[in-house]
């Protein structure tokens, strides 16, 4: 997950964004979106100016011939008014937008540099849920060890970071600001480990029938007092 902050809805704040994320990232080789007017806008400015397309049909856009030639990315959109359609992601941010709202105090607004530093702090906390172990021998002797593999290890290319968080002072001015930044990304956090974790257990309901748990196989435990970004895997 990548959260990035805009100072606006329109397509010129969307460019800069995606300027953005390709001087970070490269260039996607996939974008799926809605089809609002500015990323529509942005969409045929991203194609090739001379594209075939336009050619064929001045002044009127054929938006699936325009995306064709876009030399950087494979464009699609979903139906409208059919979000849904690109479920995962807009079930992600749905569930993050429900728990920041309700982490956020009444009345108290966040400047623009201190919400673009929370919402990086969530990214990194989302990206902490493990994949899976780099390892799953019966055999190995350190069972108390697993090493899993998290999304942020493949993004920053080294381990995740689980020390205890620094504690910033609000009595000291420098630090005011960060300590609320802190809280509200720990009353987020609160929030998204309740709402989340339920959710990645099977259902019956749209899912296959599992098998029970078996001696040796790997589950995620709840427990108090754990670090923040710290989902603690443990062995049956």
């Amino acid at each position: 997950v990548c959260l990035l902050v805009t100072c606006g809805y329109d397509t010129a704040s969307f460019l800069l964004k995606h300027e953005e994320f390709v001087a970070n990232h490269g260039a996607p080789a996939s974008i799926v979106s809605d089809r609002g007017t500015q990323l529509v806008s942005a969409g045929k400015i991203l194609a090739e100016k001379e594209s075939q397309a336009e050619k064929e049909s001045p002044g009127k856009w054929n938006w699936q011939k325009i995306t064709s030639t876009n030399s950087a990315s494979s464009w699609k959109f979903v139906p409208v008014g059919s979000q849904h359609h690109n479920g995962l992601p807009e079930s992600t941010v749905k569930v993050l937008k429900k728990s920041l709202i309700l982490a956020l105090h009444p009345g108290v607004e966040l400047t623009y540099p201190e919400l673009v530093t929370l919402l990086a702090k969530i990214s990194y906390s989302i990206n902490a849920r493990p994949l899976g172990l780099s390892t799953t021998s019966n055999t190995c002797q350190q069972e108390d060890i697993m090493m899993h593999i998290t999304p942020n290890m493949l993004l920053l290319g080294r381990s995740s970071d689980v020390s205890p968080p620094l504690i910033y002072s609000e009595e000291e001015k420098f630090s005011a600001r960060l300590a609320y930044v802190a809280q509200v990304e720990k009353d987020w956090w609160d929030r998204w480990y309740k709402t989340v974790l339920p959710t990645l257990f099977s259902y019956k309901k749209w899912k296959k029938k599992q098998e029970n748990l078996v001696i040796c196989d790997i589950v995620m435990l709840r427990y108090p007092g754990h670090f923040k970004d710290d989902y603690f895997l443990a062995r049956v």
